[in-house]
């Protein structure tokens, strides 16, 4: 997943790319990039790769052709390949491993071929002086399978911004003489409160005073301009160091907002605008399956409890991304409910049209209002949780666990649930968010207890019935912000095999925390605050040491940043900047002995093996002659290679060490990653976004 933003229009691009990229970190934080042309108009980029690793050269924009067009991309190219080889046998030059490079050089060659044949007079006189790179554009993604979200900017027409998409979200900002693009609203907040969605094939024109929306068949599409629902404030972090803390703190408030106006106590159930079904259509589901990923995959879990607990119905959990490719054996009764915060996960969306497509019935819960999942599904409810901007998701579990339960509520009533049951179930609902607010006061054990075990490089994560998916969700959390192996099991499957993996180095988390006394199937959402802040905290008392970061900001970040990336002739890797530190200066063991001996020692670790073999046996065979000679000086030789050969793995530690260090440094200090480029210092030839 990557995220895209740019902007066009009287202001300097920088300031709005910049902040909109800080915003869309929870997208990807491995690499970022940013052009500008002619200062008002620009795109940038964050990417979690895909394809090539994290490097100066593969972070985007991307240029095509001969600088003639620069371009981002959020999805995945799958014929890549073919077209790298194609364009390769034009000329064409690749200076990266990612599938993207080979879009940009397509737009350019389409483009190319379409400005020779208007020389030539082969194409028809058009008014619209954009026309002919909204067809270069056609064609070149005619050619393309897989999933893109584009935005691209061009040398010859400094003016103007395309943007198309198909499988990757796509957000257009409406300004007055100014107008954004973002892969969702995030970065649009405070900017504007207008948007536009731009759908599948579309191809949007913007310029400072207009945008222009065609479809596939090459037709104006008139699209309606919605209200962006997102408070700028909901995006800062308000005092907090991090984002993941602060919205670790929000759960309160968002499972209030969740239910908010959801729960009748005259009919003992959940009521819900967006279903757009009939209760008989409910009472005749014989089946449910549940299909999501990552932290949504474990709250589909507790709605599976909760479900066959309430409306006594049969549910499946399912991998999305394995759904997709599976022809599991489902009636016309049965009902997909698809579970995603974003409305964007890509294998989500591709089970629930697959789904679709085999004509089953479809509902999504999800977080942001005008997603694809939530246009496309039948009908759904949406969470009111608010922009999760922390990478590793938090309040959407809870909030996704108090509409499950809610859900579970509605269809139990319409079956055969109980009035006292429903109410009392509502009562239990209704006192969980002080409940969760009581959960947050184990900030300060939290923070203790992870002093205590941040230095093991293993947890063990248990728990029982509707507390088994919260081990899973806590062990997932702590291997997301501390990259610290960590596997959550059912409490009685530990003695059928993961035992054998632990030992007096391997912590055991056992979900038996005391909380406020709350229903058992409302656990998961009180029990999940504790882990959360364990994981929190153990990240960030990992940070003094350089290894680890509560990864709610940029991790070892890679940039580039351009200003006028079309300026001949400065060599593509002059439009660059690398955050990240050559290995020679960012030394991963915090001692000084790291620094003093490391590279010195390099030298002696680098050399072959066939060498050392060589000097080893050299050196027994000259020891054992003196040894047999009555010599001391056999010992002292045999010594001296043992002391050098200890000398040589810890060289070979201490380089695969410094490796390590800089691949996985994180940003845990005074300003508290309060931005990825934050302390950065760019080199571009004509700009100082610092400025």
């Amino acid at each position: 997943m990557c995220g895209i933003v740019g902007y066009i229009g009287p202001n300097r691009a920088t300031d709005f790319l910049l902040e909109g990229l800080r915003r869309l970190e929870y997208r990807g934080y491995d690499s970022a990039g940013v052009v500008t042309f002619e200062g008002n108009i620009g795109i940038g980029h964050t990417r979690w790769a895909t394809h090539g690793p994290a490097t100066d050269s593969n972070a985007h924009p991307h240029l095509g052709g001969d600088r003639v067009l620069a371009l981002v991309h959020n999805g995945v190219i799958e014929n890549y390949q073919v077209l790298r080889q194609k364009l390769s046998e034009r000329g064409y030059t690749f200076r990266s491993d990612t599938d993207t490079e080979a879009v940009a050089h397509l737009v350019a060659f389409e483009l190319e071929q379409l400005l020779a044949a208007q020389a030539e007079g082969e194409l028809p006189d058009i008014d619209d002086p954009h026309r002919i790179l909204v067809e270069a554009v056609r064609a070149a993604t005619s050619q393309l399978r897989g999933t893109y979200g584009l935005a691209i900017v061009f040398r010859d027409w400094p003016d103007v911004m395309i943007a198309s998409r198909l499988g990757s979200p796509l957000v257009i900002g409406v300004g007055d003489g100014e107008h954004f693009l973002a892969s969702d609203g995030s970065p649009l907040a405070g900017h504007t409160d207008r948007i536009v969605y731009l759908a599948d094939y579309e191809i949007a024109v913007l310029t400072a005073g207009a945008i222009r929306v065609l479809g596939r068949d090459s037709a104006l599409v008139v699209h309606s301009v919605e209200a962006l629902e997102i408070d700028a404030s909901q995006v800062e972090l308000g005092g907090f160091p991090h984002f993941m803390l602060k919205e670790i703190f929000e759960q309160p408030e968002t499972i209030r907002n969740a239910m908010r106006g959801r729960l009748d106590k005259d009919s003992a159930t959940a009521v819900f605008g967006g279903l757009n079904l009939e209760p008989r259509q409910l009472r005749s589901i014989d089946r449910m399956i549940l299909t999501a990923c990552g932290t949504s995959w474990h709250a589909a879990l507790v709605g599976e409890y909760i479900i066959e607990e309430f409306a006594r119905l049969p549910v499946e959990v399912e991998y999305a991304s394995e759904l997709r490719y599976r022809n599991p054996p489902m009636s016309p009764l049965t009902l997909l409910l698809a579970i995603t915060q974003s409305g964007e996960t890509i294998d989500t969306l591709a089970a629930l049209r697959e789904m679709k497509r085999k004509g089953h019935r479809s509902l999504a819960i999800c977080n942001v209002v005008g997603s694809t999942i939530a246009r496309e599904a039948d009908g759904g409810v949406y969470l009111h949780a608010g922009p999760e901007i922390g990478v590793a998701s938090t309040k959407a579990f809870t909030s996704q666990c108090v509409v499950l339960a809610m859900l579970a509520l509605h269809l139990g009533r319409l079956r055969h649930l109980s009035y006292e049951a429903g109410l009392r179930i509502i009562d239990e609902l209704e006192a969980l968010p002080e409940a969760v607010e009581k959960a947050l006061e184990t900030n300060d054990i939290a923070r203790r207890v992870a002093g205590q075990f941040s230095g093991c490089d293993n947890f063990l994560y248990l728990g029982r019935q509707f507390n088994f998916p919260t081990a899973l969700e806590g062990a997932l959390k702590l291997k997301e912000i501390s990259y610290i192996h960590a596997e959550g099991y059912p409490a009685a499957e530990m003695k059928h095999g993961p035992i054998a993996l632990v030992d007096e180095h391997t912590p055991s988390v056992f979900i038996v925390i005391r909380v406020p006394a709350v229903a058992d199937y409302l656990q998961p959402i009180v029990t999940a605050i504790p882990l959360q802040l364990l994981a929190y905290h153990i990240a960030a008392a990992y940070a003094p040491r350089g290894r680890l970061i509560c990864r709610d900001r940029w991790g070892s970040l890679r940039s580039s940043i351009a200003s006028d990336p079309f300026a001949a002739p400065l060599p593509h890797s002059m439009a660059r900047s690398s955050r990240v530190r050559p290995p020679d200066q960012a030394p991963f063991l915090s001692s000084s002995v790291a620094d003093r001996w490391s590279a010195p020692l390099g030298v002696w670790a680098g050399a072959p093996v066939r060498l050392h073999v060589s000097l080893a046996v050299v050196i027994v065979l000259a020891a054992g002659a003196c040894v047999r000679s009555g010599s001391a000086t056999g010992w002292l030789v045999l010594a001296a290679y043992l002391v050098s050969l200890s000398l040589h793995e810890t060289a070979h530690v201490l380089a695969a060490s410094r490796l390590r260090g800089a691949a996985q440094r994180r940003m845990l200090s005074a300003p508290l990653l309060l931005g990825p480029f934050g302390g950065m210092t760019f080199r571009c030839p004509s700009i100082d976004p610092r400025e």
